[in-house]
Formats: C-alpha cells, sequence, structure tokens
C-alpha cells in the first residue's frame, strides 16, 4: 500500500482570533494577564463581541504541525472537527492555502468551531481563553482517507474504513496514554453534547428548578449515549447540590452516588468524574473517600475548575479555612471570570481574620459581578451574592435593594433565601436574617455544616432560634 501522507497529526481544530488589547481591559473581563484557560461556548461569545478587531489565523498544535511539514515540502493531513460556520471555513481554506490537507469532520449543527481569543498588550503579552466547540466532538468516523486523498496521488483504496477508533483509523500503534491523549471522552452524539451543555447551564444557575433541569438534560444525553461519562458526573453534581441546597432527601444522596460511580467506570481517568465522586461522597459523609477523589480530579486535570471548587467547598464545611482558602484561590485562576470561587474565598479570609484581604477580594469579587450582570441581568444568583458584597462595604442601600429583587424572583428558593439571610445578617438586622434562614431549611436547605462555619452568619450564633434550627437539622 502505497504512503498518502508523510505526517497525519490529529488534534484540535483551532481559529486564533488575535486582537490588540489593553490591561484596563483584561481587569474589566476578570482575566489574568498571561494566563491561558479553557472557556465555554457562551463565555467566548462575550469575549469576542468585546475584542477589538481581530486577525483570524488557523493554529492548534496539530494545525501548526502540519503547516510546519507543509513548509518543507512533506505531504501532510490534519484530522480534527470543525463546524459549519465561517470559522470552519477559513480553516480548512487555510490547510489548503498552505499545501496540507484537512480531513476532519464537519458539525453542522451545535457547538461551533473552536477558537482561541488571544488578547495582546502593548508588551506583547498574550492572555489566551480557549473555547474547544466542535473540535471535542472528534469521531472515528470524521476519519475518511478518501475525503483527504491528495490531489495526483495514488492510494491503494478510497473506502471509508469503519473502525471503532481513530487510531485505529489510522493504523498505527499508540500506548494507553497515547491513546488516550487523541480520543474524545465525551461523546461523539452532537445531540447528547448539546444536552451536556443544557445540563451546566442549569447547573450553575443554583435553584431547585434549575437543578431539577440540570438533571433532566444530563439523563437525555445519557439516553442518547449511555457510555457518557460526564452527563453521569453533571448528573452526580445537580443531585449532590439538590441535596446540599434545595431538598436534603436520602434519595438525592444515594443518587449522587450512584451517578458518580458511573462516571468513574465510565471514565476512570476523568478529573470530571472524580470531582463529582468526591462531592458526592462529601454530601455521604463518606470524607475519606472524598479527599481521595478530590485529590485524583486535581492530579488528572489541574486546569479544572470543579475539582478545586468543590474541594474548596468541602473544606470550608470541615472548618479547614487556609486549606479552602488556597484552593479557592486555585479555582479562581483557573477561571478568572467566574465570580464563585472569590465570594467563597472572601468567607474563608473572614473565618481566618484575615479582614484586609476579604475586603479586597469583596470588592474584586464585585466588579466581576456587576460586568456578568450587565449581561445577564437576571442571574438571581449573581444578585444575592452581589447584595452580601455590597453589605459588608458598606453599601446597605444597595444591598437592600439587591437582596429584595433576588426574592422578587426566588422567594421560594432555598439558596436565595440562605443567602439572602447572609446579608441581613451582615447588616446586623438578625430578626430579618433568621427568617429567612428558617424558611431557607423549611424548604429543603439541608448542608448544616456549611450554615456553622459560614462567617456571614457570625452574628447569629449566639442566636437561640439559630442553635434550635442547626438542631433541627441535625
Amino acid at each position: 500500500m502505497n504512503t498518502l501522507y508523510d505526517v497525519a497529526a490529529i488534534g484540535n481544530a483551532i481559529v486564533d482570533v488575535i486582537a490588540q488589547s489593553s490591561d484596563a481591559f483584561l481587569a474589566d473581563e476578570g482575566l489574568v494577564k498571561g494566563s491561558m484557560m479553557l472557556i465555554d461556548d457562551a463565555r467566548a461569545s462575550e469575549l469576542y463581541a468585546r475584542m477589538g478587531k481581530p486577525v483570524e489565523a488557523s493554529g492548534g498544535s496539530a494545525g501548526n504541525t502540519v503547516a510546519g511539514i507543509a513548509s518543507l515540502g512533506g505531504r501532510s493531513v490534519h484530522i480534527g472537527k470543525v463546524a459549519d460556520d465561517a470559522l470552519g471555513k477559513t480553516f480548512a481554506a487555510d490547510m489548503e492555502a498552505i499545501g496540507a490537507h484537512f480531513a476532519g469532520g464537519v458539525l453542522k449543527n451545535g457547538a461551533p468551531t473552536g477558537r482561541c481569543l488571544i488578547n495582546v498588550t502593548s508588551e506583547g503579552e498574550r492572555t489566551m481563553c480557549t473555547a474547544l466547540g466542535a473540535a471535542a466532538l472528534l469521531d472515528p468516523d470524521d476519519v475518511d482517507p478518501a475525503a483527504a486523498r491528495p490531489v495526483g496521488r495514488e492510494v491503494a483504496t478510497a473506502t471509508r474504513i469503519p473502525t471503532p477508533s481513530i487510531a485505529d483509523a489510522l493504523q498505527v500503534t499508540l500506548t494507553p496514554k497515547e491513546r488516550r491523549s487523541i480520543q474524545y471522552v465525551a461523546t461523539s452524539d452532537a445531540q447528547a453534547y448539546d444536552y451536556y451543555l443544557r445540563g451546566r447551564k442549569y447547573f450553575y444557575a443554583m435553584s431547585r428548578r434549575d437543578f431539577h433541569h440540570a438533571i433532566s438534560m444530563y439523563q437525555r444525553a445519557i439516553e442518547l449515549d449511555p457510555e457518557y461519562a460526564a452527563a453521569w458526573a453533571g448528573q452526580a453534581d445537580a443531585y449532590s447540590y439538590l441535596y446540599r441546597f434545595a431538598d436534603a432527601s436520602l434519595e438525592n444522596a444515594a443518587k449522587a452516588i450512584e451517578a458518580s460511580e458511573r462516571a468513574v467506570q465510565r471514565d476512570p481517568d476523568s478529573a470530571e468524574a472524580h470531582a463529582s465522586s468526591g462531592l458526592a461522597h462529601f454530601i455521604n459523609k463518606k470524607y475519606a473517600d472524598a479527599e481521595r477523589h478530590f485529590e485524583a480530579a486535581i492530579k488528572l486535570n489541574p486546569n479544572l475548575l470543579e475539582g478545586y471548587l468543590f474541594y474548596a467547598e468541602y473544606c470550608s464545611s470541615q472548618g479547614d479555612f487556609e486549606k479552602a482558602a488556597k484552593l479557592f484561590i486555585q479555582a479562581s485562576t483557573v477561571n478568572p471570570a467566574d465570580y464563585q470561587p472569590l465570594v467563597h474565598l472572601a468567607l474563608a479570609y473572614s473565618a481566618m481574620g484575615r479582614k484586609n484581604d476579604e475586603i479586597d477580594v469583596r470588592r474584586h469579587a464585585l466588579r466581576i459581578i456587576q460586568q456578568h450582570l450587565q449581561m445577564n441581568p437576571d442571574d438571581v444568583r449573581a444578585r444575592y451574592m452581589g447584595a452580601c458584597m455590597f453589605a459588608v462595604l458598606g453599601e446597605r442601600e444597595k444591598a437592600i435593594e439587591w437582596a429584595n429583587l433576588a426574592l422578587q424572583s426566588g422567594a421560594d428558593e432555598p439558596h436565595v433565601l440562605y443567602n439572602v439571610a447572609c446579608t441581613f445578617a451582615q447588616l446586623g438586622e438578625n430578626d430579618r436574617a433568621m427568617d429567612q434562614l428558617e424558611q431557607a431549611v423549611k424548604l429543603g436547605w439541608g448542608d448544616r455544616s456549611w450554615i456553622e462555619n459560614d462567617s456571614d452568619l457570625i452574628s447569629l450564633r449566639g442566636n437561640e432560634r439559630f442553635k434550635a434550627l442547626l438542631a433541627h437539622i441535625n
């Protein structure tokens, strides 16, 4: 059989979107100068819309590799996946223009073409945010040697190869570690992936309704692809948070464990699966197992937000604020645009008596929350967390205004009521705080240890109603 190519590179099909930027822009967007991070498609769209006039160029390590081979006269092919959109057409055209070939799939509906948004400041420092998009959906069926055949060259076969993996399709031998590095570890079903993304969006809305919606979305993804480990992990997270913040039933705790175990069984090397398992074991008070899974998650993927975030929440609930603070800092480094790690970091600093650090972090968190609300004005979670920031920073009227806005949208949501209680406690209105806190517990709040260790509620700890409430939860 004749050789088709000197080099075949398998990797994410990414288009670099490069724009001049400033330190002020990076600060406004909550980006750490010089950092590299993964972001989701929604965040990528927001950031892209705010960037200056960009230059677009196809990139990615696999794309750059085949470009280098082609420039030396070699025959090279890039195997990846793009969407049927403008950037996808740009990527394929760029490959052909440099004398390489693109033999990947084209996603007709769903995620957009992968992009790396690169903001370059005046001294040349690059801050990079990557959304994988369609690139993450590469499937063995996307490997088609016939479609990639170089013009004018003889090939031994022109038929699609029905094989179980990309590596097999290319007839190469890989170690297990190398094989994992190129395989798509989530799903090859675009609709299942879409349900997964919807589930994540609902999950982070942080309400009883949205937890149930998230569980439903993840279940639909699982029905389409029962081996979809990330969907099982997402469902476990939703059950865990539902138990902690909205419906502390033994059934939800058991379902969290079951789903997380299925995630780990399907992909033992998945950081997402281990982070979910850590959270599920935490709510079931299996603390040694929880720590083991959290540590595994961080080791497997040091750039996974949930690995640090869930572990830090566990440490806070256990009263280990020093370790929690370190983990919240790492979570914020992974995703500087997410206000949640900063809000909890401020609580850890408060519990440790580091008042100056607490105030600095709360101010920073409030800036990010306000920026977020400009794009997402109906986000109740950002509103009630912002209310507490205002309360601590001495802006009483603003704190009460935002707390009332949150209650208007979520007066029946335990998580809303709990955080509004924190705001009133910080304002010294302990009776109003207890009213909200008691209602939150009545409606399903179940995380007793978090209430015990939450520094926003320190003014309530000597309150007889507060003591009775803790006893009731226990």
